[in-house]
């Protein structure tokens, strides 16, 4: 009988010590994923910025020209193909940048119960009526800081990845409560400390996922779907926009019982507000308003010039910063707005616009960038009432940005 003991207790060791290598195992395997989708972001948002600039050319091209004169029905046509896959092409850019977590945004309290119960009419005729969707409100004061913008993408990626699962019809539950993130969850949440936040969670009644998929499935371009039905995108803009906004995102799944995906933001303390509003935009007499344009993409200031030009405003075009303060300081040019790019060689855009504001008192700025939101707010544009404008933008999106900030007070 003392025999029998001996050998039972000689076998709890292995058993500690291989529970012990296992975890440790699992504990590298999520580091490695980490630092591989960390990898992918970058690279993702280093290709997507760059992109940009080169849109911004394209889609302006193609808008001036169908503006101008009478075309052909076949030029027209050509045309339209051109601006309308540059559209989509940004589209893909804004997606892979949100991936990244490097999206420009432009956060806002949000009461997210009262957001998604005012969603739920969109998103049911997203889905379709075959499939039911399922509110469910635990908690009320459900405020975080975010742009609600990105809140709809979360939405639409979760419900329209749901009903992909389903083959023709079923439920999907979206939920909303407040939790708060104990030792379980802060593993998932790469050591977050200890607080509050609120849990947005959708779940479906449809096929589940393999084993094998699990761990690639918020890589971007990763699809299980069908050629044609998805590039892979989904998933993977909502992990950046997580991620972005200082949460994190679990999933539970296995194969016949469905998917449940739980996005995490963390709960503001302050005060909440509904859905957003829209503000109206003044605008402005071009008349004899002078603009100083500052751009090294000469593509890029070729053409702004020219969609400036044409809405009536004065233009003095410069290539770089030394340019554009000689342009100010030889030439005494009376400026009413700079609009720069941010990131460009001598000094950046906001350096530049505060050298020039001591020559020109009053000198309103709109800061213009295809790069991603970091590398823009380590050059000074942070704040929420700095005027600024993506790339790529439109020809119209461009001149009505312009006629804002100078109408602006």
């Amino acid at each position: 009988m003392q025999e029998e003991k001996s050998v039972s207790g000689s076998n709890q060791v292995p058993s500690t010590q291989a529970r012990r290598e296992e975890t440790e195992s699992r504990l590298q395997a999520m580091l490695l994923q980490v630092q591989k989708m960390e990898l992918v972001g970058q690279l993702a948002g280093g290709i997507a910025q760059e992109f940009n600039n080169l849109l911004v050319v394209i889609l302006g091209n193609a808008e001036i020209a169908l503006s101008g004169e009478p075309l052909s029905d076949s030029l027209k046509s050509s045309l339209e193909d051109i601006r309308k896959a540059a559209d989509r092409s940004a589209e893909l850019t804004s997606q892979l940048l949100a991936f990244a977590g490097k999206q420009a945004t432009k956060p806002q309290l949000l009461d997210l119960s009262l957001f998604v119960e005012g969603s739920l009419s969109m998103l049911q005729g997203l889905v379709g009526e075959k499939i039911s969707i399922n509110w469910q409100a635990d908690s009320s004061h459900c405020v975080v800081q975010v742009d609600p913008a990105q809140i709809d993408k979360i939405l639409t990626s979760l419900c329209l990845n749901a009903r992909d699962a389903m083959e023709e019809s079923g439920t999907i539950t979206l939920r909303i409560r407040l939790v708060r993130v104990d030792e379980s969850l802060k593993e998932d949440a790469d050591g977050s400390r200890l607080q509050d936040f609120v849990e947005l969670s959708v779940a479906d009644t449809g096929l589940g996922i393999e084993r094998e998929h699990r761990v690639h499935i918020f890589e971007p371009f990763y699809t299980t779907k069908a050629l044609g039905k998805g590039i892979g995108l989904g998933l993977s803009t909502v992990y950046g926009i997580v991620r972005q906004n200082r949460g994190f995102i679990n999933f539970d799944s296995e194969p016949g019982t469905g998917s449940l995906f739980r996005v995490y933001l963390p709960l503001s303390s302050e005060p909440g507000a509904g859905a957003p509003g829209s503000a109206g935009e003044r605008d402005a007499d071009s008349g004899r308003i002078a603009i100083l344009l500052v751009e090294d993409e000469p593509g890029i200031l070729n053409l702004c010039r020219l969609i400036l030009e044409k809405e009536g405003f004065r233009v003095f075009a410069a290539g770089s910063p030394g340019e554009a303060i000689r342009l100010v300081e030889e030439e005494a040019r009376s400026v009413t707005l700079l609009l720069t790019d941010v990131l460009m060689p001598e000094m950046n855009g906001y350096q530049l616009s505060l050298r020039l504001q001591k020559s020109i008192p009053g000198l309103k700025t709109l800061f213009m960038s295809g790069y991603t939101a970091d590398l823009i707010a380590c050059h000074g544009v942070v704040d929420s009432s700095i005027n600024f404008i993506q790339k790529p933008f439109t020809a119209s999106g461009l001149s009505g940005k312009v006629r804002a900030v100078i109408s602006s007070r």
